[in-house]
């Protein structure tokens, strides 16, 4: 098959001989057979893409690089996240930022009714909410979650989004701070992100073009191996998450955030 259709709500799953089979789970994506074919299909949903823009450019070679490794389309739409109860047993460093547990983390399904496809804009909410959580208290508008994602929402849309940084800048310059931000390129810069109160916004993505944003909020490291960040997963207002990098999804990218 050629590009179907963005799906919405609901996402196609394919057998063996490239059919859509069947449509499960509530997460947006795009369904291709080649890459050619899912981008001039985005560029009619995202025609603003086809202008210069290098940042676009650098997410579409890495979805590149993922779309031609060896991945199956199907997949089971948890993105690989562990509860806290089932985490390996063994010795191992942590780290979370400060104020994470106490923030009112929002989740896209309070918002079913007035957006869709909206983890993006569920992700720069989040990153409001912790902020204001900080300090920062005019991030949060009238001390109301669903208040905060509308204003949010008018800024970034509904998704699927392929980077969230500039529209949470702007969001914050509206409410009068200046955010700062920094791609980070491998779990030893998680590290150092949290250490420095730094959560970080993580594209992640589950399926050919399967994508959803997170918050790292902080990571645990096994001394016998194995390295985990502490996500928001945008589906529950908790910190007890973890995502074992690379491992039930492909991690895209990551950014830090601070408020300058």
């Amino acid at each position: 098959i050629e590009l179907t259709r963005f799906v919405q709500p609901e996402k196609i799953e394919i057998d063996a001989n490239e059919r859509a089979v069947n449509e499960k789970s509530p997460y947006c994506f795009f369904v291709c057979t080649t890459f050619d074919s899912f981008l001039n299909d985005l560029y009619t949903y995202y025609p603003i893409l086809e202008k210069a823009n290098y940042a676009a450019v650098a997410q579409l070679a890495q979805l590149r690089q993922f779309v031609q490794s060896d991945v199956s389309v199907c997949s089971d739409g948890d993105y690989g996240f562990i509860d806290w109860g089932d985490m390996p047993s063994g010795t191992y460093n942590w780290d979370m930022v400060a104020n994470a547990a106490s923030t009112d983390w929002a989740t896209t399904g309070e918002f079913s009714s007035i957006a869709s496809n909206h983890c993006g804009a569920t992700a720069v909410t989040n990153f409001a909410l912790y902020f204001a959580n900080c300090g920062y208290s005019n991030l949060k508008i009238n001390s109301s979650v669903y208040d905060t994602f509308v204003a949010v929402h008018n800024i970034v849309g509904n998704g699927p989004v392929m980077t969230i940084a500039d529209e949470a800048k702007e969001y914050f310059t509206d409410r009068g701070y200046t955010l700062k931000t920094s791609s980070v390129g491998s779990f030893s810069g998680i590290q150092t992100a949290i250490g420095n109160d730094r959560p970080c916004g993580i594209l992640l993505a589950n399926a050919i073009v399967d994508w959803h944003w997170v918050i790292c909020v902080g990571y645990r490291a096994y001394n016998s191996g194995g390295s985990y960040m502490r996500v928001v997963d945008g589906w529950n207002d908790t910190t007890l998450k973890f995502y074992l990098c690379n491992s039930g999804s492909t991690w895209i990218s990551a950014t830090q955030y601070w408020v300058a």
